[in-house]
C-alpha cells in the first residue's frame, strides 16, 4: 500500500442498496420511486400467492417457511 493511501472500505452486506432513483432529481425521481415501490409490492403479492416449496430446506429454515404455509411432499402427496 502507498504511504498515505487508506484501506478500501468494503461495504457492508446489510446496508441498504441505493437506489438508482437517488440519480435523478424533481418529478423523474418521484415517478422512479413509485415504480419502485409498485414493483416491491407486485413481488410481494407473488410470493404471498406462490405455494413455499420447503423441501429443499434443513433445520430451522425448513420450519420458518412451513410456518408461512409452504409444504413438503411426503410419499408422493403434499403435507402442510
Amino acid at each position: 500500500m502507498a504511504a498515505g493511501a487508506q484501506p478500501r472500505e468494503e461495504p457492508r452486506r446489510d446496508a441498504p442498496r441505493a437506489s438508482l432513483c437517488d440519480r435523478l432529481a424533481g418529478a423523474e425521481r418521484s415517478r422512479c420511486i413509485a415504480e419502485e415501490q409498485e414493483r416491491r409490492e407486485r413481488l410481494g403479492r407473488r410470493e404471498r400467492e406462490m405455494p413455499l416449496d420447503c423441501d429443499r430446506l434443513l433445520g430451522p429454515d425448513k420450519e420458518a417457511c412451513l410456518k408461512r404455509g409452504g409444504t413438503v411432499r411426503a410419499g408422493g402427496t403434499d403435507r402442510r
